[in-house]
């Protein structure tokens, strides 16, 4: 099962229509919300920190500069646990849709250095 931190800016209509889905297909999803980790004000770099030290996918819609960070982790050799982009104007239900099946379909150590765009296709 794959771990998501949900970043402090992620729309969480997006949140609450992947549950809803993987409720409907009995798929068992962990979400972590920045809020209930005290990372809500934290900086983007502690943001990719945390979720590296505890394994877990970034969920954001923040293309600039969380993405640059993951990058530079990742270049400097430090350990990025993966980010998927959220594209917020997509609807909610591709979104969930993909979401869904990049939890059930990959595992934890696939996402290692992985930066990845939703929706997958356009």
């Amino acid at each position: 099962m794959i771990r998501f931190l949900v970043d402090h800016n992620f729309d969480e209509d997006y949140l609450r229509a992947t549950k809803r889905r993987a409720e409907r297909e009995n798929a068992k999803l962990h979400f972590d919300l920045a809020r209930q980790v005290e990372l809500d004000r934290a900086k983007d770099d502690r943001v990719l920190e945390w979720a590296a030290e505890k394994g877990a996918v970034v969920l954001t819609h923040d293309r600039n500069t969380l993405v640059g960070l993951a990058h530079r982790r990742t270049r400097a050799g430090l350990r990025m646990a993966g980010v998927i982009v959220v594209d917020g104007h997509a609807p909610e239900s591709v979104v969930a849709s993909d979401l869904l099946l990049l939890a059930v379909a990959t595992t934890q150590e696939e996402w290692e250095g992985q930066v990845i765009y939703v929706p997958l296709r356009s």
